[in-house]
Formats: structure tokens, sequence, C-alpha cells
């Protein structure tokens, strides 16, 4: 077995999330942050032989570099891994299953009250933004063409602040949804996005295998 470039991205990035990562026999591959409010799965193209679990993922990811394209050989066992390149190997050895921190069930997301499309572009100027302006919050608030997306301090009312319009449906709904820009911790691309009122969020890449659910702040409003 060896591992895509893409897959090889949606590990670096799961590694942001968590450090840990059970892998389950199959194709599909989660991870959910220390404090539960991010859960991401995605679809990868290998087809993972045996479950197996990796306690630090950008540990794992530095033994990769040691190869330019290594064979990934599963001991009889279960226990470890040979990474193989020409005259070269590494044996990598997993970590038990009760050590990590991963998933215990799929969430089901409630019914949508808002959605809206993030592209790439307004991801990257609100990453910016929210540097720019020394702010942490991202809000997502119904307008009258749709949705709004701003950067501002939320408790302060005169705080310098960054907006754009996005392609976005309210529902006929009004809301002030808030985020912490730090839980944005999701690969580039564009992303459809659906919200709950109930406090959580769920993005759709559009054109990778991976989606994210992400909990979002307790000041958010809504009403129905």
């Amino acid at each position: 077995m060896k591992l895509s470039p893409d897959t090889l991205a949606i590990l670096k990035n799961f590694a942001v999330i968590q450090p840990n990562l059970m892998f389950r026999s199959g194709s599909e591959i989660k991870t959910i942050a220390e404090a539960k409010n991010i859960i991401a799965k995605a679809t990868i193209t290998e087809t993972i032989p045996q479950d197996f679990g990796i306690y630090d993922v950008s540990d794992f990811l530095s033994s990769l570099s040691l190869f330019t394209d290594p064979t990934f050989d599963f001991s009889t066992d279960g226990k470890s891994v040979k990474l193989s390149e020409g005259k070269s190997s590494l044996k990598y050895y997993f970590s038990d299953e009760a050590s990590l921190t991963y998933p215990q069930k799929d969430i089901t997301m409630p019914p949508t009250d808002a959605s809206f499309v993030l592209t790439a572009d307004v991801l990257k100027n609100l990453l910016r933004a929210t540097s720019l302006l020394s702010v942490s919050t991202v809000s997502v608030e119904n307008s009258s063409d749709g949705v709004s997306i701003s950067v501002k301090d939320a408790k302060n009312s005169t705080s310098n602040s960054y907006s754009t319009e996005v392609e976005g449906n309210s529902n006929g709904h009004t809301f002030k949804f808030h985020f912490d820009i730090s839980n944005f911790k999701i690969l580039p691309g564009d992303y459809d996005v659906s919200i709950s009122g109930k406090l959580i969020s769920h993005f759709k890449h559009k054109t990778l295998p991976i989606e994210y659910w992400i909990a979002l702040e307790k000041s958010s409003t809504y009403e129905a």
C-alpha cells in the first residue's frame, strides 16, 4: 500500500485537529478535537487493511519524510508497519486504542436553519482579517441579500470589522451565528456550509471527499 498526496494532505490536516488517529479497516478516517468541538471525516482512495492507532500523526508523517514514495507492509501480528523504499526501511509501532482520542460514533446533523457557500478566497480573507484586526470571532448573519459573514469583536459594537456577502439562504430566519476562528481547522477550498440553530455546523468540501462538523459559540442567537 502507498499513500496518495491527497491522503497525506488530509492526514496533515487531521493532525492539527487531534494528534491521535485511530484507523479502521476500509477507506474512511475520522478524528475529533480534544474539546469535542470539531469532528472531521474523510474518504481516502486507499483501502486500510486493518485497524491500528497512531499516537502522534505528525511524528508518523515526519517518519515518511525519510522516503520519497514508501511502500507500507503491515506486520502479521497487527502491531506495526514497515515503510520501505529501495534498500531502506523503517519499522513503526502502533499505539493501543485505549490511549487514543477518536470519534466514538457518527454525528447526526439537525435540520438546517441557514446555508451558504464559503469559497476559498472568502475563507482566506476571513483568516487574514481576524489576524489584522486582532479578533477571533467570525459571525454569520441573515441579510437582505441572504447571508453576510463578518469578522469583529462580538462584545464591542464599535470594534473595527470586515464583512462580505456570500451566496446563501437564511430560510427566513433571523440569526447571528458566531464561530471562533481557531476552530476553522479545515483544508483550503470551496465549501457548502449548513448551520443549525442547535449551534452545530457542517462544512462539506466541494472537490475533496472531506467534511467537518464545527460547534458554534454559545453567544450565537437564532430566531425561527
